[in-house]
């Protein structure tokens, strides 16, 4: 399963605005009109993008490669199918939590430096980019979830 990363960075800065609420873009006045609002918030909110996506990436890619070292989609009818179903969603919950934490915590530290951010929107691209990693990382140790 391919998955095209770049039309979904597009998708996510094309509605960014509405994952993180409407008047969001419009939070500095401009002369240069709305299209300058939005450009500014963009350009606003790209670092803490970067790095949550980037803590995303990581976290999903280690459990991507770990799910696919147990080899999690092997068609295997036996008990041991279903303890490597259990350490593979133990292995996802504990992504979720430690991508969670980090994300939480470096929005403490953009709270504590005064760097204005959007906390749904970092947590929404975080989690995408973990799905993306994760896949990726499965295409790249050769798994897939429907072969």
């Amino acid at each position: 399963m391919k998955f095209n990363t770049s039309s979904l960075l597009l998708s996510l800065l094309i509605f960014s605005p509405v994952i993180a609420g409407q008047n969001s873009a419009q939070t500095e006045p401009s002369e240069l009109g709305k299209w300058s609002n939005l450009s500014l918030y963009y350009l606003k909110q790209l670092p803490p993008l970067a790095i949550s996506a980037t803590i995303g990436a990581v976290t999903g890619g280690l459990c991507g490669v770990f799910c696919a070292d147990i080899d999690i989609f092997s068609k295997d009818d036996s008990s041991r199918a279903v303890l490597i179903s259990g350490i593979a969603l133990v292995a996802w919950l504990t992504e979720m939590y430690t991508r969670s934490a980090l994300v939480n915590e470096f929005q403490k530290d953009l709270d504590r430096q005064k760097i204005d951010h959007k906390k749904r929107l970092m947590s929404t691209t975080a989690w995408l980019s973990s799905w993306v990693a994760f896949f990726a990382a499965l295409d790249a140790k050769g798994k897939s979830l429907t072969a």
